[in-house]
């Protein structure tokens, strides 16, 4: 399919010794062995051979592939008269610490002596991926099978250990007295990036420099539309508009859900990115599919519970949500929509690129930096803080994953969206392995994907609701609601905030 390009993880390499891992608020004390995603059969082979090392021996921390088994485990270290903790319970110096919380084990890793992998003693496993002990430059043991993450495997320096305690025993001997390897250097994750879309992933150069001579045209015919001189058309309810300043990428469509899901009988108004033909007006009711494609943000708010309109003329599209009930519009992509007069206008910024490049066609830029005078709040995604903002409310705000348990450890990731690096440093970081990389274009057809792949929201919104795929959705965290209080409140527009 055009547009589409599948990088297969032997090209990719293992992304996770790319990245640093993060300490954990919570530090083990130095010099325990980690029995890392253990598989049954793992534990009692490392207990025995756990046992049969000289005293004193060194913490033995059980952390299991599957939560699910954490009190069989429990069970099976208490059966040989050892004592243990839980992690999520009071840390006591235990013999065995189990780790029964998911998303930890890659920040435990720093500190500890040495590490044996679990799945490593089953053919059908092959062996669970050593890269985040590696990373963190942990001496790594691992048992005969070791088949499913061959790049991992073949970038580490192990100790190698066969299915008997005694093999183990003298593998984990080994690796307690011998300095642990440097962690190797990868570059996976910039190759990666690099080939990511130019068009994706802009950087703070211009990208296309050639195309200056044009600008003034360009950005000169727009400025005819009547739009830009003509009144702005009032409505009976108050209007608060969320736009930026360059084309894609700025959180505009998660900030505009944000405002929807805090302020009273709001509803998101805009007019449909590849919606296809159908309707000029579509409704879209939360829990009600709609009978005609809205496009993809709009679709991704309304399954998140918020009611929207998709309207070319969004000026048509607010009265129909008044006449539904809305008591609040929410312009989503509005900055530059002049026909419509607004209450509040927020612009979002995303830090790392905070001018897109230059002007379209030069860059992602609709509008000069200038253009912030006329913001009443701007949003910050990112927590830098670009120099030269206009003296108004301005707050720092972030995309985060709403959770990332539901996700496989190693996945298959398709993306569609403005800025796909984002979605992979945000899953390489919190320790998954990217088996397979699927990108689009932004708002762009998916092709046939393995099944579970994950995807974004926006991703999942463009598939049925059936689709056998897992998705990784986000929320917005604002570091401080108060001036997008006093905005809202200086307008008459009441809003319910999150606590804290």
């Amino acid at each position: 399919m055009q547009g589409v390009e599948v990088i297969p993880q032997a090209e990719v390499g293992d992304l996770k010794l790319s990245t640093a891992p993060s300490p954990s608020p919570r530090p083990l004390a130095p010099g325990a062995i980690i029995l890392a995603s253990s598989r049954p059969g793992d534990e009692a082979w490392m207990l025995d051979a756990w046992q049969d090392l000289p005293t004193p021996r060194p913490r033995l921390v059980i952390a299991p592939r599957h939560l699910e088994r954490c009190d069989a485990v429990a069970e099976l270290v208490a059966a040989r008269g050892l004592s243990i903790a839980r992690r999520t319970g009071v840390d006591r110096e235990e013999d065995v610490l189990l780790v029964d919380t998911f998303g930890e084990l890659s920040s435990l890793f720093i500190g500890a002596a040495a590490a044996v992998i679990g799945g490593t003693l089953d053919p059908a496993i092959g062996g669970h991926a050593p890269s985040e002990a590696i990373r963190a430059g942990v001496s790594v043991v691992g048992g005969p099978y070791r088949t499913a993450n061959p790049a991992a495997w073949a970038a580490a320096t192990f100790f190698p250990a066969d299915a008997t305690p005694g093999s183990l025993r003298a593998a984990l001997a080994e690796a307690l007295s011998t300095d642990p390897p440097l962690p190797p250097h990868s570059v996976a994750v910039a190759e990666t990036l690099a080939r990511l879309p130019s068009a994706c992933t802009p950087g703070p150069r211009a990208r296309h420099p050639w195309l200056w001579p044009i600008v003034p045209l360009v950005h000169g015919i727009g400025r005819l539309r009547p739009a830009w001189w003509q009144a702005p058309a009032h409505v009976a309810v108050p209007v608060v508009s969320v736009g930026g300043l360059t084309a894609g990428g700025t959180g505009k469509t998660p900030f505009a859900g944000w405002l929807a899901a805090h302020i009273p009988g709001a509803w998101v108004v805009a007019r449909g990115h590849r919606r296809g033909a159908g309707p000029d007006i579509r409704v879209g009711h939360p829990h009600q599919a709609p009978s005609h494609a809205l496009g993809d943000e709009l679709e991704m708010l309304r399954r998140r519970g918020i009611a929207v309109v998709s309207a070319p003329d969004r000026v048509e599209g607010a009265r129909v949500a008044i006449a539904e009930g809305a008591r609040c519009i929410i312009l989503d992509d509005g900055f530059q929509h002049r026909r419509l007069h607004r209450d509040v206008d927020i612009v979002c910024i995303d830090a790392r690129w905070p001018q897109g490049g230059g002007p379209i066609p030069v860059g992602t830029a609709r509008e000069p930096w200038s253009a912030l005078q006329r913001a009443d709040l701007v949003v910050v995604l990112g927590m830098q803080r670009p120099a030269g903002l206009p003296d108004c409310a301005t707050v720092q705000a972030r995309l985060t994953p709403t959770s990332t348990a539901h996700l496989p450890q190693d996945l298959d990731l398709a993306v569609g969206i403005a800025r796909p690096s984002g979605v992979l440093s945000m899953l390489v970081s919190r320790g998954h392995t990217v088996r397979s990389l699927t990108l689009v274009e932004d708002h762009g057809r998916l092709p046939s994907l393995p099944s579970g792949c994950v995807v974004t929201e926006k991703d999942a919104a463009r598939l049925p609701a059936s689709a056998d795929v897992t998705v990784l959705r986000v929320r917005v965290e604002v570091e401080d609601t108060a001036p997008i209080v006093a905005v809202l409140e200086a307008a008459g527009i009441p809003i319910e905030p999150p606590a804290g």
